[in-house]
């Protein structure tokens, strides 16, 4: 039997997917041996922010320091449509790059690579808070 998966996003522009409906768990995903990944989170994030993503140095990796409610907005978009887990938003993000393009130093750099773990444990808190009862705040 062939499992297929299909997950709603709100496509770029358009708004989030906010619905208050968590993933259904009776779909095909939830299988214990399928696991699935959030994915095109930039695509996802320019739903939450005004500024043009695609063309920058330091792509979505520059929300890191300039709007941390939207990357941990868009980790809630991929959680409420059914992922199960969600990646950092560190694609590309480097000490050098920041350095160069942020204008911060090293330590302030790795502080801000280190920070993507944060907001991606937020993300969760946040979910687990909206939707107790979900399989995934088991």
């Amino acid at each position: 039997m062939e499992k297929s998966l299909f997950f709603q996003m709100a496509p770029p522009g358009v708004g989030s997917s906010t619905g208050k409906t968590p993933h259904n768990d009776t779909t095909p995903a939830n299988d214990p041996e399928i696991v699935v990944m959030d994915g095109g989170f930039a695509t996802q994030l320019s739903c939450h922010v005004s500024q043009q993503i695609d063309g920058d140095v330091l792509w979505s990796a520059r929300f890191l320091a300039t709007d941390k409610e939207a990357i941990i907005d868009a980790h809630l978009d991929f959680l409420r449509a059914g992922a199960d887990l969600v990646m950092t938003n560190s694609y590309q993000a480097s000490v050098g790059g920041f350095v160069e393009h942020l204008g911060l130093n090293k330590e302030q750099s790795y502080e801000l690579i280190k920070e993507s773990v944060s907001l991606a444990r937020i993300a969760c808190q946040r979910y687990n808070k909206e939707f107790p009862n979900s399989r995934k705040a088991s």
